[in-house]
């Protein structure tokens, strides 16, 4: 279980680190699209807040399948893919 604090700090640490642009925006907005933008917003804070740099894949590119975002730890380089689901 998540602590309310830390889902609530998730948009600020994801906005001072990487940014929130305007289609991620877009989708919190839409009730229909919210679970899904809230858990990808919750997903790439946590990464943000253990060190990690992240790095979306572009998800307009249908060509191929993809993770949400690359993931590198700034001390070891580790590098994660992330599949952010949610139902």
């Amino acid at each position: 279980m998540v602590s309310s604090s830390a889902a609530h700090q998730s948009p600020y640490t994801v906005d001072d680190n990487g940014g929130i642009d305007e289609e991620w925006l877009q989708r919190l907005k839409n009730r229909g699209l919210f679970q899904g933008a809230r858990h990808e917003l919750f997903a790439d804070a946590t990464c943000y807040r253990a060190g990690f740099t992240v790095e979306h894949e572009d998800e307009k590119d249908g060509t191929s399948k993809h993770a949400e975002f690359t993931a590198r730890h700034v001390l070891t380089g580790q590098l994660l893919s992330i599949e952010a689901k949610s139902r």
